[in-house]
């Protein structure tokens, strides 16, 4: 008896149907897609600040912006980015709870606000020397932010990758705007 091993497009299109074939190309495609974005995302590093605000004219000069991606760049920070959260957006509470989670570096907003999210364990307790009790919030008798002017906080996010000294860096340079 001769087994028949012969590799022919005849027998290819008993086996597999186009219907076979086109799922097939397509999990290829998506694996490849994502494999690709994955590893492209892994040689750049950015830091992300979301600022909580409702007021549409709060924010920091070009310079200070400028200044604070000059020094991420020496820091091996490809880009910082200050992004503008509205709390009122019917959203906002999901996606503070999902996206800002887990890919936020650090937070500006109000105490209040910070208080209404501390209890998600979101934010890393502070060890801040300093005599002026008043520039630092606590939730309970943790720190958990620093004054960076009157109405708003700079707070960490505790999952954040990024040196703690380039975040405190960071905030003094948004400090002095």
């Amino acid at each position: 008896m001769k087994i028949n091993n012969s590799l022919s497009f005849e027998r290819i299109k008993k086996v597999l149907d186009l219907k076979t074939v086109l799922i097939v190309l397509a999990v290829v495609t998506v694996l490849s897609v994502m494999f690709y974005v994955a590893n492209e995302n892994l040689d750049s590093k950015e830091l992300m600040i979301w600022f909580v605000t409702t007021d549409y004219d709060a924010g920091f000069s070009e310079g200070t912006i400028k200044e604070i991606n000059e020094y991420g760049s020496d820091k091996g920070i490809d880009r910082i980015l200050v992004l503008k959260r509205h709390p009122e957006d019917r959203y906002f509470d999901v996606v503070m709870s999902t996206s800002a989670f887990y890919s936020c570096d650090a937070f500006i907003m109000q105490g209040e606000m910070a208080h209404r999210y501390a209890d998600m364990d979101m934010f890393m307790p502070l060890s801040i020397d300093t005599e002026d009790k008043e520039s630092i919030l606590y939730h309970g008798d943790v720190a958990i932010g620093i004054k960076l002017d009157d109405d708003y906080y700079f707070l960490i996010n505790k999952k954040t990758d990024i040196d703690r000294e380039i975040i405190y860096d960071i905030y003094e340079m948004l400090k002095k705007n």
